[in-house]
């Protein structure tokens, strides 16, 4: 996600100053806000969503577990908080005054591609499926709560791709071996350096579901998080832009595919309807 449009929120701890106060809603403004990398507890998640918070951040990580009698963030994901939040919201709509018949009405939703899918009450959340940040047990929990929030996120570091050894990660020192980076002479992980095709495939193995699944929480789901899985204008200086969907394959969306075998491996990408990679060992295989 582009960090021009996604800010992470960290709700306040209760002993520090401006207790109980809440943010403005920044649901008038191109802005997603995404709870993560905190101490928050489940009500202060209610509590967010309610003010407009739509993605928890690296579910699992860095959040409080859950337990059974205070479920913290990662509890958002069940189907109860959508009746929560309707109930929550039914007096507002009564409230709200009728629309003048050339404006929009303020609580019609937005609309959406093909799919005809409204955007659930719940939270999306991002997951590291790298197989180190998340046990494929939590993967598949996840999943199975709420399979149409997940969006798949790699959480890579700049030494993806470049093998074991001593890597930099701003000032701190990593160490690669494998799959697994951590800050050099500790345990701590320090990303990862999973591409995003691993992610996809692991993603479907550990949650068990088919390859359609799991490349909608690599393509679609992002693109829902920003709103951008359908057309929208935007103003640049005096200009009126149109910016196609992405995530979507439909016409008039942008030209930026990928093209995989049955296994997910990723055999060419195209960039703006342009071929910006392609995978010449995969191919060859597939043609002997």
């Amino acid at each position: 996600a582009s960090l021009t449009q996604k800010r992470r929120q960290q709700p306040q701890d209760d002993d520090e100053e401006g207790e109980g106060e809440t943010h403005p809603s920044p649901l008038n403004h191109p802005i997603v806000v995404s709870m993560g990398h905190t101490s928050a507890t489940y009500q202060d998640g209610l509590t967010a969503l309610s003010h407009g918070a739509t993605l928890l951040t690296h579910l699992y990580n860095a959040m409080n577990p859950f337990h059974h009698r205070d479920p913290g963030l990662v509890g958002l994901l069940s189907p109860h908080v959508e009746l929560l939040l309707q109930k929550e919201q039914q007096p507002l709509q009564k409230q709200q005054p009728r629309p003048h018949p050339t404006q929009p009405h303020p609580t019609r939703p937005r609309p959406q591609h093909h799919r005809h899918e409204s955007k659930p009450l719940r939270p999306f959340y991002s997951l590291i499926a790298d197989g180190i940040h998340v046990h494929p047990t939590a993967v598949s929990l996840a999943h199975r709560a709420h399979p149409a929030g997940c969006v798949l996120v790699t959480d890579a570091m700049s030494a993806m791709g470049l093998g074991d050894g001593i890597h930099s990660l701003g000032n701190m020192s990593v160490n690669i071996e494998g799959a697994r980076a951590t800050l050099a002479n500790t345990d701590v992980l320090a990303g990862s350096v999973a591409t995003m095709e691993r992610c996809v495939k692991n993603f479907k193995e550990f949650a068990g579901c088919d390859a359609g699944e799991a490349l909608l929480c690599g393509t679609l789901h992002p693109a829902r998080v920003l709103g951008r899985d359908v057309a929208r204008t935007r103003r640049r200086k005096e200009v009126v832009v149109v910016e196609p969907p992405v995530g979507v394959l439909e016409v008039g969306a942008a030209a930026d595919l990928i093209l995989v075998n049955d296994e997910l491996d990723v055999l060419g990408t195209w960039v703006g309807g342009r071929l910006a990679y392609k995978n010449d060992e995969m191919i060859a295989k597939l043609r002997a």
